[in-house]
């Protein structure tokens, strides 16, 4: 098991399965250097071919993310207010267009980009007590985290913009009925299930995960006729990979696969 020590963020790899712990007290609150660290621990993950699978969770039992840091955003100028707001998009896009399957463990109450940042994730398990806070509009800003967009891909239009118009709290059945969430889990088994599907994941081709995670993601923005046709051509061309090669003959000798992600 190998780990790295990040200032607000730390990475333990687990075998083929890497956990990004965001711990950044008291309630895990989104600054420039939680931004930075995200960032750098996504690029090592990224370039460790042994990892075929991520958890992204956070610390401590009061928040998941609490959003940006009030205190902070509120004592910079015009221009460092345009930089911060720039910069969460920038690393929200990134982690949305991260190759690898990405399963968010939300340890508890999530608010603002904390929300946004579960949204950027492929599969998203809550704890059973968790919250889910929209408080843009209470603040008088539109966040640029992605919220306005990826909320109404995930749930109802109407339940988004209840949600996003009243600030109220959404809990975390709600947020599984709706579809927000997709397993909901007690405190002690969240890490345990999230591990135990990226395990699972991990089993499998890394090539053709990472090319079913594009596939899918992509898809959601293009026509269904041109999304078909980059589905076929993704499925000849991994008719040509070691990957595939290995697949068969392992189903027809009737042993686990072993796959190199080539």
């Amino acid at each position: 098991m190998r780990s790295y020590d990040l200032e607000t963020v730390r990475v333990d790899e687990n075998e083929s399965v890497a956990t990004i712990t965001i711990d950044n007290p008291p309630v895990n609150a989104i600054t420039e250097k939680v931004l930075d660290d995200l960032q750098q621990a996504f690029e090592i993950v990224e370039d460790q071919e042994n990892v075929r699978a991520v958890i992204l969770t956070a610390q401590g039992s009061r928040s998941f993310v609490a959003g940006v840091d009030v205190n902070i955003f509120s004592r910079k100028d015009i221009s460092g207010r345009r930089d911060f707001i720039s910069k969460i998009h920038k690393t929200f896009r990134m982690i949305d267009h991260f190759p690898k399957p990405l399963i968010c463990a939300i340890n508890s109450h999530a608010a603002g980009n904390g929300c946004e940042l579960t949204m950027v994730c492929d599969i998203r398990i809550a704890n059973e007590e968790a919250t889910f806070t929209f408080p843009e509009c209470k603040f008088g800003v539109v966040s640029a985290g992605g919220t306005t967009q990826r909320l109404p891909r995930l749930i109802p239009q109407g339940k988004a913009l209840y949600y996003l118009f009243t600030s109220e709290k959404m809990k975390a059945r709600e947020a599984h009925e709706l579809g927000l969430v997709d397993f909901i889990k007690p405190l002690e088994d969240l890490i345990p299930f999230a591990a135990k599907i990226a395990h699972k994941i991990a089993e499998n081709s890394p090539i053709t995960v990472s090319a079913v995670k594009k596939l899918v993601k992509q898809g959601r923005n293009l026509p269904m006729k041109v999304a078909l046709q980059e589905e076929l051509k993704q499925g000849i061309e991994s008719c040509q990979t070691s990957d595939f090669l290995e697949g068969i003959t392992a189903y027809l000798e009737k042993r686990v696969p072993i796959f190199k992600g080539c």
